[in-house]
């Protein structure tokens, strides 16, 4: 499910907006959570520092597939809900 979420939305309407969806496990790219919410990612970027400073965020590293067919590790992110509840 997209959300479409205001460009001045906080860290926690973010938090909020994970919670009541089904599928949020996983680890996405920035560029990837920003699709999900049709924001930029340059807003995405500063919600995930947000996180990452609140002790909310999960990172780790993933291949991705690039334009020309070939695989390369690239940082993805997962938000960690239990914390907050």
């Amino acid at each position: 499910m997209i959300q479409q979420v205001p460009a001045t939305f906080s860290l926690d309407e973010l938090l909020s907006y994970l919670r009541e969806e089904e599928h949020t496990e996983g680890y996405r790219t920035a560029q990837e959570w920003a699709a999900h919410f049709e924001v930029n990612v340059r807003r995405m970027r500063e919600l995930l520092g947000e996180a990452k400073k609140a002790g909310l965020l999960q990172c780790n590293m993933a291949n991705r597939e690039r334009l020309d067919g070939r695989y390369t590790p690239v940082p993805v992110y997962a938000f960690d809900l239990g914390e907050r509840e």
